[in-house]
């Protein structure tokens, strides 16, 4: 066997590829028999020497950290024994650096397992002896294996924090980089770090040793800035804050120094700011801090203009500079401290630079003051909207600047100002950007024609056609011409593509005169050459055909016979794109836009598009263990994870694999929105790849959040085929009892709020999309165990953050306090929605609620505990008890009204429950006041009462019509009325010649659509009928309600205030 071993490592070896993947294959056998494998791995390590000792001390980590088939403990004990006892001997003996690599990784993995069972008692003594009496070597072995076991060390964990200390104080560079990073690895580790402040001053010291080699230097700023971004509460508590800012700031600063260290050293200042906003304000630094940026961004260099003027950002390989690193961190400074304190320390700086007679001579401070500005924009924005107008004329008045570099910056800048400002930065500035723009898409330099396209693609982002309407075929003119020019750049009849479908998409149906001219261009493109260089740009076409196509309608698109060929185009691209071809990404999404457009036209093609994107799901999300000083591709993202068995470790996630997971759930909840029911056949392998396994991915939120999506989207693709008579009953219930312990297992178990806050939405839209009982009694049990523990959980989160807003002076740090805030709220709505979702949907779900869930909502009507919001939503869960709780509610009416009468006015969310729950209520004492258990036969409440007090309260919210604010609550409380008085005519205070004419007087009303449409279709139902409470003494309210049905049947569909039955009785009427 030692021989073919021998053999398997010379043949991984070698660079040819059959042979080395013979060998993996081989290797991948042999781990069947460990007691072999190990074993003999260990002979080639004391017996081989070079590659061959290298590649079996790695084979050896290998099986040693391969925690999935337990290799080690597949072994005899007398093998462990000895494995373990050969371990000690190479972390003595071996002397090349590489096998001693993978020899630590080797003895640190098994020492995190073993040492927390006590299993490897010779390990620690060791490790402190090796430390003690050994050379350079192996003093950094020693570091490197605590580093790895840090988070299996906690009780030995001041043991090795004095060999760190002592590491540290070496002359040896080398051990102080291997003490620094074992020292940052445990504090990430430990829950009391208090030990380890001590040893800041001697990482500081030790860093500003390291600053004569690039690559020590590195590693110490690289395991600063994880320990900052990690664990930013030790860098504020340890003591020495102004020391660990100063000493960044002196590497920032030193001028000598490689600027790929100097940026280091701004990277860890900008994630304190952004780990701990509130902390950094509080230090002094940050006003020289800001200076330093500047004075970067003033160090932008301008050495190869004809290369330069050819190419566009991204396309260069040069190096990250200082400059762009002054412009990045403006850019998250802003964001991290807020508006207001940036602003105060950046915008006269800024600007001194364009009206200083002295400065704004030199093209790099015209330059630097745009770039800047236009970072700190989306930090600063409600400040800088205030003065938008004069920002927005410095920046077009540089269009025409002299330096090229000036001209192309303020185009991105303008850019910027869409995105970061719109829609009100387009309907303000429309006229004037758009002149200046398709002056800049003359410019004779392509990048600056480039980046002129651009303005036009984020202007469309958020602009109303009707403000530039005058000014589209002007623009396009100039794209086509871009287009039609045999000299111009391929990247820029790229970006003039993304320029059109821009335009299309935005002018909608008004694109439809230039789509015989656009069309053909874009189908020549098609047949552009077969080339890696011609990919983006094809890609691009299919983009633009899809928002033309969707733009000028199926008609348009269909009738021209375009339909069918670009559909067969785009097919044969997607059977045969390989996965780096950079077409994939626009035909994805282009699909989905042709399939809204060409509808049944599109079903020959989605057993191919689904069966893709299901494979994009099953994709394994690449998940790579490293080494510490490992290097990975720029689409890898690295975090840092405790691994059972192996310690806290490096990982490695591929982000382009996550984000094609995404874009297919994105782009499946597309196709079930547009074909619902005939994506039937699809549902069950969209369940097991696409939602299954990713609602709880644990490397991307917007997985989970996108997979959460399809849930109801399902069960009403599903449900629509019971009614068709497609399938039977049984396959939606079935899918709800699989679905349903899923999602709420998903919900219990996530971390971020915004994303809990999906689930929860998706769980109700699930169950009202469904509308009957299907979950069986043991998990209606669960459920309200599990909603109650995440709300209750988020209710506490919010009081904490409503106490720490109320606290706050600095207004920047106030606002990210009211985020946070809202988005616990907006958890606390969902969950809400689900309670109601289940008691509308499962009677047998209310006994559960009233035992677990009731006492919790009673305690929310405290405004003074809970708030406005609690109170808002304990009431939207007692109207949706008293709805559907019918006899159940009925012991908890007479309280469910006290707290409705008393809360009512407290503000106009609350209102709104308020007057819904008395709409409810109206229909429930009707219901329950014959029976002899009813409050009322209990002589708790009468009629009159109930009827008095509502009238009371709703005519205060009535009261409030002037307000918009209030239009919601306001539209509830018609709605109540106008019931109150159907319900029960001339009872309790009830004057309908009153009431009516009253309510007559606020109309229309709005703010809540459904309620709404009720209130129009009953008051004009009196109209029919002749009401003279409504018309008026021989019809003298006639003209008014003309005028009013007038105004409410010229609004738009999706928005109308009319019911379709309430749009052909005014028809009707108006004809007659």
């Amino acid at each position: 066997m030692q021989q073919e071993l021998a053999s398997l490592v010379r043949d991984l070896l070698t660079p040819n590829n059959d042979i080395r993947k013979a060998a993996e294959e081989n290797f991948n056998k042999a781990k069947e028999n460990p007691e072999v494998l190990i074993p003999g791995l260990c002979g080639l390590v004391s017996t081989t020497q070079n590659g061959e000792k290298h590649m079996a001390a790695l084979l050896l980590k290998k099986c040693i950290t391969d925690t999935q088939n337990d290799l080690y403990g597949r072994l005899e004990p007398a093998t462990q024994d000895k494995l373990k006892e050969q371990l000690l001997q190479y972390l003595s003996e071996v002397p090349e650096k590489l096998v001693r690599r993978s020899i630590d990784s080797s003895v640190a993995a098994l020492g995190s397992v073993l040492t927390e069972e006590n299993k490897w008692p010779a390990l620690l003594p060791f490790l402190n002896n090796m430390s003690d009496k050994g050379d350079e070597m192996h003093v950094v072995s020693v570091l490197t294996i605590f580093s790895s076991m840090s988070s299996s060390l906690e009780e030995h964990a001041n043991g090795v924090g004095l060999v760190i200390q002592k590491s540290l104080s070496k002359d040896s560079l080398v051990v102080k980089v291997a003490a620094v990073k074992a020292a940052i690895a445990f504090i990430l580790s430990l829950e009391d770090t208090t030990n380890y402040r001590s040893l800041v001053p001697l990482i500081l010291s030790a860093t500003e040793a390291s600053l004569v080699d690039e690559d020590s230097a590195s590693e110490i700023l690289e395991s600063l800035i994880e320990l900052v971004e990690t664990d930013v509460e030790f860098i504020v508590q340890c003591g020495h804050l102004p020391s660990i800012l100063h000493a960044m700031t002196a590497v920032a600063s030193k001028p000598d120094l490689d600027s790929k260290l100097q940026q280091f050293a701004v990277e860890f200042m900008i994630s304190f700011a952004e780990a701990d906003s509130k902390a950094a304000k509080k230090q002094q630094f940050i006003p020289n801090f800001v200076k330093l940026l500047v004075s970067w961004l003033l160090t932008e260099s301008f050495e190869d203009p004809d290369e330069w003027a050819k190419t566009t950002e991204g396309d260069q390989d040069d190096e990250y500079t200082n400059a762009d690193m002054g412009a990045e961190g403006l850019d998250r400074l802003a964001i991290a401290l807020g508006g207001s304190y940036m602003e105060k320390h950046t915008g006269n700086l800024l600007l001194s630079l364009v009206t200083d007679a002295d400065k704004k001579a030199d093209w790099r401070c015209r330059f630097a003051a745009i770039k800047g500005i236009s970072h700190i924009a989306e930090g600063c924005r409600e400040r800088f909207e205030a003065k938008l107008f004069d920002l927005t004329n410095l920046v077009l008045s540089h269009f025409t600047d002299v330096h090229p570099k000036v001209r192309y910056t303020s185009g991105r800048a303008i850019a910027q100002f869409c995105t970061d400002f719109g829609p009100g930065f387009q309907a303000n500035f429309s006229e004037r950007v758009l002149q200046a723009v398709a002056g800049l898409l003359k410019d004779p330099i392509p990048r600056i024609r480039h980046v002129a396209a651009s303005i036009i693609v984020n202007f469309c982002e958020d602009a109303i056609p009707e403000t530039y309407q005058s000014m589209v075929k002007g623009l396009l003119e100039a794209l086509y011409a871009m287009l039609e020019n045999a000299q111009e750049p391929m990247f820029v009849k790229e970006i003039a593509l993304s320029s059109i479908a821009a335009l299309a998409e935005n002018i909608g149906d008004k694109f439809a005169p230039y789509y015989d001219t656009f069309m053909p261009i874009l189908k020549a493109v098609f047949h552009l050459p077969e080339c890696t260089a011609n990919n983006t740009i094809k890609g691009k076409a299919v983009e633009c055909a899809s928002f033309v196509a969707v733009a000028c309608g199926p008609e348009k698109f269909i009738n021209s016979g375009d339909c069918k060929a670009i559909l067969d185009y785009m097919m044969n691209i997607t059977m045969n794109l390989s996965d780096d071809d950079t077409r994939g990404s626009y035909l994805m999404q282009s699909w989905v836009r042709m399939a809204t457009c060409t509808q049944e036209h599109f079903y020959p093609y989605l057993d191919v598009l689904v069966e893709k994107l299901l494979t994009q799901c099953k994709n394994n999300d690449d998940v790579q263990l490293l080494e510490d000083d490992e290097e990975v591709d720029k689409n890898t993202q690295c975090i840092r994870l405790a691994i059972k068995g192996a310690g806290e470790k490096k990982i490695g996630i591929k982000t382009s694999i996550l984000e094609e997971k995404q874009l297919a759930c994105e782009m499946l909840e597309s196709y079930f929105e547009t074909f619902n029911d005939k994506m039937y056949k699809y549902v069950e392998p969209i369940w097991q790849s696409a939602v299954s396994p990713l609602l709880q991915n644990l490397y991307s939120s917007g997985i989970r959040e996108t997979s959460a999506n399809l849930c109801p989207l399902i069960i009403k693709c599903l449900k629509t085929n019971v009614e068709k008579g497609n399938i039977p009953e049984s396959h939606v219930v079935e899918m709800m009892r699989v679905m349903i312990p899923q999602m709420v297992e998903a919900m219990q178990t996530e971390q971020e709020v915004e994303v809990a806050a999906v689930l929860m939405e998706n769980f109700h839209e699930s169950l009202n999309t469904y509308g009957k009982p299907c979950l069986p009694d043991e998990l209606l049990a669960t459920i309200p165990k599990v909603v109650l523990e995440v709300f209750t959980e988020s209710l506490k989160n919010r009081a904490s953050l409503q106490k720490d807003t109320n606290e706050e002076d600095d207004d920047d740090e106030k606002k990210k306090l009211e985020e946070q805030s809202s988005s616990e709220e907006e958890f606390l709505i969902q969950s809400s929605e689900s309670v109601g979702a289940l008691i509308k949907t499962h009677s047998a779900f209310i006994p559960h609620f009233v035992q677990h869930f009731l006492p919790q909502v009673t305690q929310m009507l405290d405004r003074n505990k809970f708030g406005e919001v609690g109170v808002k939503l304990a009431l939207c869960i007692l109207d949706d008890f008293m709805e559907h709780g019918k006899e159940s509610a009925m012991p908890y009416f007479v309280d469910i009204l006290e707290a409705i009468w008393k809360c009512g006015m407290m503000d106009e969310e609350i209102a709104q429950a308020a007057s819904y729950g008395l709409t409810i209520a109206a229909h429930f004492v009707q219901h329950i006041s014959p029976l002899p258990n009813s409050p009322f036969a209990m002589g708790k409440l009468t009629i009159e009462v109930f009827l008095s007090r509502s009238l009371i309260l709703l005519k205060q919210v009535c009261g409030k019509a002037a307000d918009e604010d209030w239009a919601a609550a306001v539209c509830n409380a018609v709605k109540a009325l106008l019931t109150i008085v159907k319900l029960f005519p001339n009872m309790g205070g009830v004057n309908e010649a009153e009431i009516i004419p009253a309510i007559c007087q606020i109309l229309p009303v709005g703010g809540d659509l459904v309620e709404a449409k009720f209130v129009h279709e009953t008051i004009f139902n009196m109209v029919r009928d002749n009401n003279p409470l409504v018309v008026g003494l021989n019809g003298e309210n006639l003209p008014q309600i003309e005028a009013l049905a007038d105004g409410l049947m010229r609004e738009d569909e999706d928005d109308c205030r009319l019911s379709e039955d309430t749009k052909r009785l005014l028809v009707e009427m108006k004809r007659k």
